[in-house]
């Protein structure tokens, strides 16, 4: 995961001779993420880690160094890191110690799926092996189907992953984000309790990745599923 990162930079697109300067302090901006273990990919605005550095830790030095540049300040450089979603083909996942399979939970995902045409959430694997880490559920119904594509995510060897869940807390307009590492099966749309009465509608399912990224979100207890 945080397999790309897009440099976003603040200025009048229309004003052409701002464009010129912008234009000239592109080389500068690849010189210097380059330094920081990010090499610019050919493609608009997007980088990607350099072979054999930790994108956690070189993506916070990055961000840092854009908001360092006294040459960049006007132009108010801000960074988002993003993730592939085809890392490799499902027939190239390598299934280890799945042991037995829950039947209940496998049916209520087969059920969201059957309703919604999409997967509650993707599959996560290791980004040598292709070990499946996370989403043998995902898995399990691909797998009984013909030309799906659910999203297969990498993460490389040693970097912290969590399944996060999306939605809004009863009452709140908000949007919360909570991790949890296991539990009931839990799909978006779903109704869940925590052990304190708190209650939220989820909206979607997804992975961050990073110690950093990991640290920004708090555990939710899970206790019972309704909906």
């Amino acid at each position: 995961m945080n397999d790309l990162m897009y440099v976003f930079l603040v200025w009048n697109k229309y004003d052409e001779e701002k464009k010129k300067v912008v234009d000239a302090l592109i080389p500068r901006i690849d010189a210097l993420l380059k330094e920081k273990g990010w090499e610019y990919t050919g493609l608009r605005n997007m980088y990607r880690p350099a072979k054999g550095t930790d994108p956690d830790d070189t993506y916070i030095q990055a961000k840092q160094a854009l908001k360092d540049a006294e040459w960049l300040k006007e132009y108010k450089p801000f960074v988002q890191v993003s993730t592939w979603t085809n890392a490799c083909d499902l027939s190239e996942i390598v299934i280890e110690n799945a042991g037995d399979v829950d039947e209940a939970k496998l049916n209520k995902y087969r059920e969201y799926y059957r309703e919604n045409h999409r997967f509650a959430h993707g599959i996560v694997v290791d980004d040598e092996t292709h070990v499946l880490l996370d989403g043998y559920m995902s898995y399990l119904i691909a797998k009984e189907h013909e030309k799906v594509y659910p999203d297969i995510m990498q993460v490389k060897r040693g970097q912290v992953f969590r399944k996060i869940i999306v939605g809004k807390l009863e009452g709140e307009d908000r949007i919360n984000v909570w991790y949890y590492d296991d539990g009931p099966a839990v799909c978006p749309g779903d109704v869940i309790a925590a052990a304190d009465g708190r209650r939220m509608e989820v909206e979607s399912i997804g992975y961050v990745a990073g110690k950093y990224a990991c640290e920004r979100y708090k555990p939710w207890a899970l206790e019972n599923r309704e909906g």
